[in-house]
C-alpha cells in the first residue's frame, strides 16, 4: 500500500481518524478513489459504506471494477 501511495509507510485510520476526515462513521464512508485488493474479485459479492448508518450495498466483486473509481490495485 505505501509503495502505491509513493509513501514511506501506510496503515489503517482509526475509527475517530476517519469520522474526523469525512464525517461518516466506518463502514458508511461514501466512495471516493479505490486502492482495491485483487482477491476481492475473488468472491461472488462484496458489501460497502454507501454513507448511511444502518445500510450497505451488496455488489458483484467483479463490477467493482467497473463502477468505482479503482486508480491503484495490488495482490
Amino acid at each position: 500500500m505505501a509503495r502505491i501511495l509513493n509513501k514511506n509507510k501506510a496503515r489503517m485510520a482509526t475509527h475517530q481518524v476517519v469520522e474526523e476526515k469525512t464525517g461518516y462513521e466506518v463502514g458508511s464512508v461514501l466512495p471516493f478513489p479505490y486502492i482495491i485488493d485483487q482477491q476481492l474479485v475473488e468472491y461472488d459479492f462484496i458489501y460497502g459504506g454507501i454513507g448511511e448508518k444502518y445500510a450497505a450495498l451488496k455488489i458483484e466483486a467483479k463490477a467493482i471494477l467497473e463502477l468505482t473509481n479503482v486508480v491503484a490495485s495490488f495482490e
